[in-house]
């Protein structure tokens, strides 16, 4: 894993935008109740034969913005979020576990290779083995996820936008409103 991941290109962030604005326009149509019979813009007036072409056209902008963030997402992303995460892990990770260590009293270590184990970390150091147990240090997990969720961009930045979109595909696609998949499929 690189020391340092690049930021996030303007093409992922145009990816990520456009996917959010598909999904609050369609969130927005669905709780406003929208229903579509005229479009107008600067004194022309266009009325709809078909209102489900608007609807349509708009889930066609949806799923091309949800298709394009995940690809974006999958080349310029994923390694920048497990970055993320694996740093602030191994932040929490290495404070709480030199906390285990002075709490038990272990001086000298230097640790030269770690291995998991069913219920604990098994260090070999100079000086012997090492096993402290996954109890001990459930503390600094827990507190590396909870630094990741909230004190982290890297939620923000790809994990929101995907549970935005799934969160309109499902309640809005779902739904009895008139220009939900569900609706529009079954007509």
């Amino acid at each position: 894993m690189p020391k340092y991941v690049e930021p996030m290109t303007e093409d992922f962030i145009r990816q990520r935008r456009n996917l959010i604005i598909a999904s609050c326009i369609i969130w927005l149509f669905h709780f406003g109740n929208v229903t579509i019979n005229t479009v107008t813009y600067s004194d022309i007036e266009i009325r709809f034969g078909n209102k489900d072409a608007l609807y349509t056209a708009l889930w066609i902008y949806y799923f091309y913005a949800l298709f394009r963030f995940f690809v974006y997402f999958v080349e310029d992303g994923w390694e920048a979020f497990i970055f993320s995460f694996q740093k602030v892990l191994d932040e929490s990770l290495h404070s709480g576990f030199f906390k285990v260590v002075e709490s038990d009293n272990y001086n000298n270590l230097s640790c030269c290779e770690m291995k998991l184990e069913k219920t604990a970390l098994n260090f070999k150091t100079d000086t012997g083995n090492l096993k402290i147990s996954y109890f001990k240090i459930f503390p600094a997990i827990v507190l590396s996820f909870l630094k990741f969720i909230f004190l982290r961009m890297a939620i923000t930045d790809y994990i929101f936008p995907l549970l935005l979109s799934i969160y309109v595909l499902v309640n809005s696609g779902m739904s009895a409103w008139d220009g939900s998949l569900i609706k529009m499929l079954g007509d």
